[in-house]
């Protein structure tokens, strides 16, 4: 089961402050009242602190029929990825939560990883890329399902 270190990408943090600066130049030039674009403005300047990711390293396991993301210090149990895009400078994988004990199947949470180049090193890229050109089925599925 490779187990794959995650940490903080640069990439996306110039990204990110590069189309938020877009975004507040375009409004200082547009014709809107002087207090919307007070508000527009404040907002576009809060929504990267409001919903910042945790900037600390996470760490994946990938197995046949089980994954874990361990962040923050909470383990989190998560079904195999699917992926939704692959490129040599970017890999986006789907993730959804398995339903705990005590916990009704129906209210999965779902989400997202980006992986840049600068998110992972050369050895943990190279075994993202293989377990996922090479997924290997759940043992514990049955066939069929």
């Amino acid at each position: 089961m490779p187990v794959i270190t995650v940490y903080a990408s640069r990439f996306l943090a110039l990204l990110i402050v590069a189309l938020h600066s877009a975004a507040l130049l375009s409004l200082w030039y547009s014709d809107a009242d002087a207090l919307l674009r007070l508000l527009l403005a404040g907002a576009i300047v809060l929504l990267p602190v409001v919903r910042r990711p945790d900037p600390g390293t996470q760490r994946l396991s990938l197995g046949a029929g089980h994954c874990y993301l361990e962040r923050s210090g909470s383990r989190i149990d998560l079904q195999p990825p699917q992926v939704r895009y692959l490129s040599e400078w970017l890999i986006i994988l789907d993730f959804q939560q398995r339903p705990g004990p005590g916990r009704k199947s129906c209210r999965q949470r779902r989400f997202s990883m980006l992986f840049w180049p600068d998110s992972l090193s050369a050895g943990d890229q190279w075994q993202l890329r293989r377990y996922l050109e090479n997924p290997r089925p759940d043992p514990f599925s049955v066939a069929g399902e």
